[in-house]
Parts: C-alpha cells; sequence; structure tokens
C-alpha cells in the first residue's frame, strides 16, 4: 500500500502585510516604577517617623513620670510638667496605634480602614498631635530655665529635678520634630489622594 502524498508539498505560509508594531510603553511602565518605589519609600519612612516619635514621647513620659525629688520638687507641683506628662501619654498612645496601623498595612499591602475618610482622619490627628506636643514642651521651658538659674542650684537635688524637666522637655521637642515630619508625609498623602 502505498500513500499518494505528493513529494513536495506546496503548503505556502500567507505573507504578513508589513504593519508597523507600536512601541513597546517603556515610558509608562519606568513611570509606574517609580511611583511604586516612590510610594513604597513614603511608607518605610512613614513608619520609621511613627515609631522614632513613639519613642522620643515615651522616653519624655518615663522621665517626667520619674521626676520625683522630695516634697517640692516632684512634676505634680509644676502645672507646665503635669501638661507634658499628659502630652507625652496621648502622644505615646497615638503613635503606638499607628504605628501597629501602619505595619500591618505594610505586611498585608491592604487598607486597614476606608482610605478617604482615613487619610484626613491622619492628616489632622497628625497635626493636632504635633500642635501639642510643641505647646507643651514650649510651655514647660520658662519654668525650667527660671529654676536653673537660681541660686539653689548647689543642692544637687534641685539640679537634678530641673535636670531631668531639660531632659524630657528635648524628647518632646524630638517628638515633634519626628510628628511634624509624619505630617508632612500625611499631607502629601492627603493631596495625592484627593488630586490625582
Amino acid at each position: 500500500m502505498s500513500n499518494d502524498v505528493p513529494a513536495e508539498s506546496t503548503t505556502s505560509v500567507p505573507s504578513t502585510p508589513n504593519v508597523e508594531t507600536p512601541p513597546i510603553q517603556i515610558e509608562s511602565t519606568t513611570a509606574t516604577v517609580k511611583k511604586m518605589k516612590r510610594e513604597n519609600m513614603l511608607k518605610i519612612l512613614s513608619l520609621s517617623l511613627r515609631w522614632l516619635s513613639f519613642v522620643f514621647s515615651f522616653v519624655a513620659f518615663v522621665v517626667m513620670a520619674s521626676n520625683r525629688h522630695g516634697e517640692r520638687f516632684n512634676f505634680e507641683d509644676f502645672e507646665e510638667y503635669s501638661y507634658l506628662l499628659a502630652i507625652a501619654i496621648i502622644s505615646v498612645v497615638y503613635t503606638a496605634y499607628q504605628g501597629i496601623r501602619e505595619v500591618i498595612q505594610f505586611v498585608t499591602k491592604k487598607d486597614t480602614f476606608p482610605q478617604p475618610a482615613f487619610v484626613i482622619i491622619d492628616f489632622v490627628a497628625d497635626q493636632v498631635l504635633a500642635y501639642l506636643l510643641i505647646s507643651a514642651a514650649s510651655a514647660a521651658v520658662p519654668s525650667t530655665n527660671r529654676g536653673r538659674k537660681t541660686d539653689d542650684l548647689v543642692f544637687t537635688i534641685i539640679k537634678k529635678f530641673f535636670d531631668m524637666a531639660a531632659a524630657s522637655i528635648s524628647m518632646a521637642f524630638l517628638a515633634f520634630f519626628t510628628s511634624a515630619l509624619s505630617l508632612l508625609i500625611s499631607g502629601y498623602k492627603l493631596s495625592a489622594h484627593f488630586f490625582r
């Protein structure tokens, strides 16, 4: 049995017309990659600033709360120091919450709350916290400077009391600076969300 198959098959491949293919959109891909890198960098920076603010606020809280040196030299005797302690506690709670929320968002790659409302709340709360930190630190500076200039500084208890107050104030100022930088990132997120 032989197959009647021609020795040479004449199957012709249709010729493709000379169509110019559009160039790959490298520019838009590059822009997308740059945008993703920028957003990732902002998330890491925001997370770092929040935890730095937490650490500074926590140190300010601990130092001020342990500033007790005898009958007349307790932080409760000075309204400015009590105010600084209260704001440091608020800052510790808020920055810990925000830091944990951002860690969860960074790990899961999902938003924990609806974006439109939370972006506004985040920006406003950061602004209020930064204002409270700078006002508390600024309110405590004059009494600390006055106390350090008195002639009673020969007593080590008084010197130690005002030195601890100055350390707590310094930590509150550092917490303010990191919160202010975090506020800038929150402002960027707010404007990027509403003005795309």
